[in-house]
């Protein structure tokens, strides 16, 4: 016989919470052979997420062993588990995980690239596997632009690129129609039975019986009536047009519990005395630009889910987008029950953190205090609170503070925010005691001076830094950006890529630059070009087709906020495509981020 792929030897793993144990795994013992596709079948919370992530070496068991084609991991050291996930085992999730930026090809790609393959040839087995699951006319498109089925068909194409030993797969069809998703499963599987991979799949669907060779687990519900079908000398029974409504879902018990419990919450609303939460809730839906949520929500809460819309010109526009969304929506495309409620309960669960008051303080330097009033409170604080701060404060104020700030102080922010990108508890607790004191009008508490520990909570440094070092004189971005180099040891850590000036851009070649520009949307391109100044926006314009400088020039933006919502994303989307092209000129980022002196000219 063949060398066994994938062999957990008597695994087992307990949680402790609160003084209990939960025991959920207890000597787990499975073989997986080569080409073989084994489903892991049973009820949510019988721990089958639990067991794939130990057999994916992303946790180690508290007893037992995993191996991976006859290679034991209990010993293994961290690095070593690492080496192993990237050579022999391939990952595929309910959601694809594919990254917005790339194509289809591109993504499959990256992952043969990491683990070593060249360019050509990773393009070239992108090409094949994308040919072999009937999507290669779809090699150039990102994931915006392919439909479900055609996502998840690449996420399996990057999990099996590098032909690993095992494929460890945890509800791949999960968002998945049912014809879709047999058409998916079908070419998971002639994939892994060609390529020899040994398949381990978690599911929640009895109708993986037809696909794999052999079930371990508890069989659910699902699975007992169609054995049950079968043994009668039935047929197997097809899916309904319907599978996702809750008649026929297994989640029937959550999704009636969960529409009852919303439905008597809006209904006891106070018109004069309007829910925090709630409120929190509707503008965080409507700022996230989730219209299919949002359109699920007002048809199938149309009582009072609108009526918890709060008012302000900074969401009319959200409004009047959903508004022509609900005049040509198609109700099939819109999320299933279990999903909507399960999506709305995440929502409020973030919307009732953000109402919490030490959120609230953080909050408050969006929303009660101008650029003017945050420069003031800078220039009372010492460099590193004065730091965060400017990174807290949205972008749109940002861009103000800059005008008021000198070049200097902006020197010195750039300098603490190069440091780190996470504050720290400490960090933390000491500005909220200043933004509360500021709201009261009250002195400000002293603030002790400390050195970064680069510890806790990440926030968006890189997005303060682009609009920091922007107006600075070269060779002053480049004294900053050289020091900070230094402190790291000459390789910029991997949350400097987010940083992005229009010089960068400029550094690039005619032709380079021209390309990255016309891979991002015109939208959040001309919000970024037109908060940057004049003369650089002008210059990387004229590398631009006539007709998309057109296609800017008629872009309106209905508020600053959407304006500096839309900049954020061109700045990310340019930043990923600088990326890109550094990498395809052959170009380190940290060259580009402190070119060379100039050599001196022979005498």
């Amino acid at each position: 016989m063949s060398e066994i792929a994938l062999r957990l030897d008597g695994v087992g793993r307990t949680f402790r919470q609160g003084g209990r144990e939960l025991r959920v795994l207890d000597g787990a013992a499975l073989d997986v052979q080569p080409g073989e596709i084994v489903a892991l079948v049973g009820p949510s919370g019988a721990g089958k997420s639990t067991l794939l992530q130990i057999a994916g070496l992303l946790e180690r068991p508290d007893q037992g062993d995993v191996l991976i084609a006859g290679q034991s991991s209990a010993r293994m050291s961290e690095a070593e588990r690492t080496v192993t996930r990237r050579s022999s085992l391939g990952f595929v999730y309910q959601y694809h995980h594919l990254l917005p930026e790339f194509s289809a090809a591109e993504n499959i790609m990256l992952a043969q690239m990491i683990a070593g393959k060249s360019k050509p040839v990773a393009r070239q087995r992108a090409g094949e596997l994308l040919e072999m699951l009937g999507i290669a006319e779809r090699a150039s498109h990102r994931p915006a632009r392919l439909s479900g089925g055609e996502q998840q068909r690449v996420a399996i194409a990057r999990a099996v690129a590098n032909l690993p030993r095992v494929l460890l797969a945890d509800e791949p069809t999960g968002n998945l129609d049912p014809k879709t998703a047999d058409r998916v499963f079908a070419h998971l599987i002639q994939i892994a039975r060609e390529a020899r991979i040994g398949v381990l799949l978690a599911t929640f669907s009895a109708t993986v019986l037809f696909w794999a060779w052999r079930r371990v687990g508890k069989e659910s519900l699902e699975e007992q009536l169609l054995l049950a079908e079968l043994a009668r000398g039935g047929d197997a029974p097809a899916p309904p047009d319907d599978a996702g409504a809750p008649d026929d879902d297994v989640a029937d018990d959550f999704v009636i519990a969960r529409a009852a419990a919303w439905n008597e919450r809006l209904s006891s609303l106070d018109a004069d005395a309007p829910d925090p939460e709630l409120q929190a809730l509707a503008r965080e839906l409507l700022a996230s630009g989730d219209l299919p949520l949002l359109a699920k929500a007002a048809l199938t809460l149309p009582a009072g889910f609108l009526a918890t819309f709060p008012a302000g010109g900074d969401l009319a526009r959200a409004k009047l987008d959903l508004a022509d969304y609900l005049k040509t929506v198609d109700a099939d495309a819109l999320p299933d029950d279990e999903a909507f409620y399960r999506a709305l309960d995440r929502h409020a669960l973030a919307a009732s953190l953000a109402s919490q008051a030490d959120a609230s303080l953080v909050r408050s330097v969006q929303q009660d205090f101008g650029a003017a009033g945050l420069v003031g409170l800078i220039r009372e604080l010492p460099a590193r609170p004065g730091a965060l701060l400017f990174a807290l404060a949205p972008s749109s104020e940002q861009r103000e503070m800059v005008r008021l700030l000198s070049a200097a102080a902006m020197a010195d922010l750039c300098e603490q925010l190069l440091a780190s990108n996470r504050m720290s508890p400490a960090e933390s607790e000491a500005l909220f005691a200043v933004l509360e004191a500021a709201r009261r009008g009250a002195p400000l508490p002293a603030v002790p001076s400390a050195a970064v520990t680069d510890r806790g909570g990440r926030f968006d440094a890189a997005g303060a830094l682009s609009i920091l070092l922007a107006p600075l004189s070269a060779d002053t971005r480049s004294a900053l950006l050289g020091a900070a180099l230094r402190r790291f040891g000459g390789t910029a850590p991997a949350w400097y890529r987010g940083i992005l000036t229009p010089d960068m851009l400029l550094a690039l070649p005619d032709e380079a630059r021209a390309d990255l520009l016309l891979e991002v949307d015109t939208d959040p391109l001309a919000a970024w070009l037109s908060v940057q100044a004049d003369d650089e926006a002008q210059r990387l314009r004229q590398a631009l087709p006539r007709a998309l400088r057109v296609s800017l020039d008629g872009v309106g933006f209905a508020s600053p906020t959407q304006q500096a919502s839309l900049a954020e994303r061109g700045r990310e989307a340019l930043a990923t495509g600088l990326q890109r092209q550094l990498v395809r000129q052959g170009v380190r980022f940290e060259a580009l981020l402190q070119p060379p002196p100039p050599r001196a000219e022979p005498a």
